[in-house]
């Protein structure tokens, strides 16, 4: 079920502790992807959106979704204590209180590290609608191929495997995920303006076999050579549609 978060512009649906499964502006607002110039380390990354928000006299709620880029793959144990260390900031900074965390998230480790430590690449924020606002404009989570987001190491697909028909079954998975979370938002992959694939692995042969399917021809899938945050999971995806997209200096 979508739940309304506050005065923070969107809805969003749950997930688990540490980020929900996606976000959709409500009526009267859309939401901004706002791409940093220069990464920053995640802390004072989120604190430069905090303040960006203020300037453009927005609360602290307007963050809808972080996008981090980790310089090196996690084991599940690293990652979960990443992920309370990463809560107890959200809830520091004021962007979330005590109940679920509304903040969409996208984690993943590129093929060249952009830093030493995790960065914020990029964040959706709410803003006021304009005239021209398309009526869904929304965010959906990063996903792998996790058995119903379950943070341990038994609920990984085809764990430890990456023939081709386990890649082909994973990513059947994290489709199905993606299009749960699509409805749930409202929204359907004629919706989607962007789709992303983060994988090690040759793209063309997931694509054909699971990708295409499901997301179609007219916008196609932006591939990066990346991957998912947490050993032997090998591929994950998110989504986004009516949202606007500007990039921001925010060491200026």
């Amino acid at each position: 079920m979508l739940r309304e978060h506050g005065d923070g512009g969107f809805s969003f649906l749950a997930g688990i502790a540490p980020y929900s499964s996606g976000v959709v502006a409500t009526p009267g607002h859309r939401l901004v992807r706002v791409v940093l110039a220069e990464p920053l380390p995640w802390r004072s990354g989120l604190e430069g959106v905090l303040r960006l928000l203020e300037r453009e006299k927005r609360p602290p709620e307007a963050l809808a979704a972080v996008e981090l880029r980790s310089p090196t793959v996690h084991t599940m144990p690293e990652f979960v204590e990443f992920n309370g260390v990463y809560l107890d900031a959200m809830c520091a900074l004021g962007v979330i209180g005590d109940g679920l965390n509304p903040v969409a998230r996208t984690n993943v480790v590129p093929s060249r590290p952009l830093s030493a430590e995790t960065v914020v690449h990029a964040v959706t924020v709410s803003m006021p609608a304009t005239d021209r606002t398309p009526r869904l404009s929304f965010v959906v989570a990063g996903a792998g191929e996790l058995i119903e987001a379950n943070l341990q190491e038994t609920a990984i697909v085809r764990r430890g495997e990456t023939s081709s028909a386990a890649l082909i079954e994973k990513a059947r998975l994290v489709l199905r995920v993606m299009g749960d979370r699509l409805a749930g938002l409202g929204a359907s992959w004629t919706h989607v303006t962007c789709a992303s694939v983060y994988t090690r692995h040759q793209m063309g042969l997931i694509v054909d076999a699971a990708v295409r399917d499901a997301t179609g021809d007219r916008f196609g899938v932006t591939w990066y050579d990346a991957a998912p945050p947490v050993v032997d999971i090998e591929f994950e995806m998110d989504a986004r549609g009516g949202t606007d997209e500007i990039v921001v200096d925010l060491t200026a």
